[in-house]
This record gives C-alpha cells, sequence and structure tokens, in this order.
C-alpha cells in the first residue's frame, strides 16, 4: 500500500477556464507532453492527488499517480493569481 511519501509532488500552473472549478497544468518529464487536472486548492496547499494522465510506459506516475501543488510563483495566500 502508497503511502503519502511514495507519491511525487509536481507544481502547476493555473490554466485561464471560463468554468468554476480551476483548470491547472504541469510539463511531464516522463512523457514530455502537458497534463491537465482540474481542482481546487486545499487547505495544506495542495490541490490533492490526480491519477497520471502520462501515457509513457513504464512512467513512475502510473503506479502512484502525483500529487499537484500551485507554483508558488501563481500563489498569494490560496489565492491563484495567474
Amino acid at each position: 500500500m502508497l503511502t503519502k511519501q511514495d507519491v511525487p509532488t509536481v507544481e502547476c500552473q493555473p490554466v485561464p477556464t471560463r468554468f468554476d472549478t480551476p483548470q491547472w497544468k504541469f510539463w511531464c518529464k516522463h512523457c514530455r507532453a502537458w497534463h491537465h487536472h482540474g481542482g481546487h486548492v486545499e487547505a495544506d496547499g495542495t490541490i490533492g492527488h490526480r491519477l497520471a494522465h502520462c501515457h509513457k510506459p513504464g512512467s513512475p506516475y502510473q503506479k502512484t499517480g502525483y500529487f499537484l501543488r500551485p507554483a508558488a510563483r501563481f500563489l498569494v495566500g490560496h489565492v491563484c493569481v495567474g
């Protein structure tokens, strides 16, 4: 069973959207593509755990997924400024 320490945290950036749920993206170093996810920033400063969108065979993200965390330059408090 995986623990939180086994799961990587990936910094992401906001994506402009017309939807109520904020959208985020990060550049995947394994498959060399942008991955997009929706979600609000939680009290711990993360956007929470996500299942991997990575399509590269053998990517460690496929096994664990990842936690998303907004890159510091996009946050003021816990409000996205992007």
